[in-house]
This record gives structure tokens, sequence and C-alpha cells, in this order.
């Protein structure tokens, strides 16, 4: 599971933010921190869907469901 968080709205990637990635019954917790391209990405993660969730002071929080297969 991999992605890239920007700012919604200027579109700059956003660096040096924690990306949790969470399965609903608990059974995978994990974290990830953008680059300064705003990348992330996490390995080795079971299938199943998660929540992935983005913390950053320079953003209000975001929410979003992902697939990992």
């Amino acid at each position: 599971l991999q992605g890239r968080v920007t700012n919604a709205t200027t579109g700059d990637p956003v660096g040096s933010t924690a990306v949790w990635a969470r399965k609903p019954d608990g059974s995978a917790d994990r974290l990830a921190v953008t680059d300064e391209n705003g990348f992330y990405r996490f390995d080795r993660l079971p299938s199943g869907l998660y929540t992935v969730t983005v913390f950053s002071t320079d953003l209000a929080g975001a929410e979003t469901r992902a697939l990992a297969e």
C-alpha cells in the first residue's frame, strides 16, 4: 500500500507526515512517514481493507479507506 500526501488547497507535497494504516479488526496497525515529496509506502501488509489516517501539523485530519492486495 502506498500513496502521496498533498495539500488539498495548493497541491504541494506534505513531507514528514505520519500515516497510519489500520485493519478494522486490529490485526494490523502500521505507521509510515512521508518523504519530502509526500510519498509513503507500507511493505508486507496482510491483504484486506484498511483505514488510512494522516496526521500533520500542516493539515487538518484526513482519513480514507484503502485496499491492500
